[in-house]
């Protein structure tokens, strides 16, 4: 009883703490104040625009590598499709270049936030996912504002609804590996979309320790439901030694050079 009061507790505390960075975004919004954090392997020019910082070390866990076997990626030409929820090229830049010598890894990213770039380029999606909570107090002019005009507006759904149309035709087992994403609900309607968008699909959830395994549990629960996380997902210790992403270096067979 008192774990489950507990948790409630925490759970409330934070929608509080959402509802309020929400309402502190909205006023931003209406003053034409939009915030981006510092974005990595990229500068600023003397005019204020994003530049390729292409010397800007990535910091990575020391002894070790990331393994490509994890993510069924052999030897030769591999198509590797990514769902990309940040607004950089770092993955491609990044683990293309790592992994020229062991294979022709080609990256095929869709941004589903936009990317970054300089100038009329930049489709960067910068909102909140919906103002349900607030009961019609927020003006529907405002609508704009949420994640899904969002993509439209600035052309990023395109590409997504390419991909899922793809993953629809697909008559094998599709394996989608989450890495790196907190499974939050700001993403839960477009991530929905995609984990059942094929009824042969396996969906591993890399983790790095025993609680953020448990918050991936309840996310990953709320999003797709019981009985599909029962049927088709798996959860895995990023440092396991046979389906880790990350193993250690003396161990390594198919990892980058």
């Amino acid at each position: 009883m008192a774990l489950s009061f507990l948790a409630t507790m925490a759970q409330e505390e934070s929608h509080i703490k959402s509802d309020i960075m929400n309402a502190s975004l909205e006023m931003r919004f209406r003053r034409g104040i939009l915030l981006t954090p510092a974005l990595l392997g990229y500068d600023r020019d003397e005019d204020g625009n994003l530049i390729i910082n292409e010397e800007e070390p990535i910091q990575s866990e020391p002894n070790l590598k990331l393994s490509l076997k994890s993510i069924g990626v052999n030897e030769g030409s591999k198509d590797v499709h990514v769902l990309n929820f940040n607004y950089t090229d770092t993955c491609e830049r990044f683990y293309k270049s790592k992994f020229s010598g062991y294979c022709d890894l080609n990256i095929k990213p869709v941004y589903v936030h936009g990317k970054v770039s300089s100038g009329e380029e930049c489709n960067l999606v910068l909102g909140t996912h919906g103002f349900e909570r607030y009961n019609g107090i927020i003006s529907k002019d405002f609508n704009i504002f949420k994640k899904h005009n969002q993509r439209h507006k600035f052309g990023t759904i395109e590409a997504y609804q390419t991909l899922l149309e793809l993953i629809k035709e697909h008559n094998r087992q599709i394996t989608f590996h989450i890495i790196g994403h907190s499974l939050d609900s700001t993403d839960q309607r477009i991530l929905k979309h995609i984990l059942l968008a094929n009824q042969h699909s396996r969906i591993n959830i890399y983790y790095h320790d025993e609680e953020a395994q448990e918050r991936l549990m309840n996310n990953i629960d709320s999003i797709i439901g019981e009985e599909e996380v029962m049927a088709k997902v798996r959860f895995i210790n990023q440092y396991d030694s046979e389906r880790g992403i990350l193993i250690l270096k003396e161990e390594s067979v198919l990892v980058e050079n």
